[in-house]
């Protein structure tokens, strides 16, 4: 449900759990920012620190972004830089 406020996580994970069991989906948590995290970068903002996250991006397990290899497969020509050592001669 977009839009949907919530002023616990525990209230968003009852609802991410409901809303799985009635759409028969699995979610996980893409990527997530806690409220610690969030406190370093915004100081002077005010967090509630029930919620644990500041910003969090859930994700369906069967979705997400397609993976798209830019590789054609082949190696470039490669150089490598040898370094000759040659002993010196004792003149005497």
């Amino acid at each position: 449900m977009e839009g949907a406020r919530f002023s616990s996580f525990v209230e968003v994970k009852e609802f991410i759990e409901r809303y799985q069991q009635d759409n028969y989906v699995q979610f996980y948590i893409n990527d997530s920012r806690t409220i610690a995290g969030a406190r370093k970068r915004l100081p002077n903002r005010t967090l509630k620190s029930e919620l644990h996250y500041y910003q969090v991006t859930y994700a369906c397990v069967h979705g997400g972004r397609k993976y798209k290899s830019y590789s054609t497969g082949k190696r470039s020509r490669q150089r490598s830089a040898c370094i000759l050592w040659i002993p010196s001669q004792n003149l005497g």
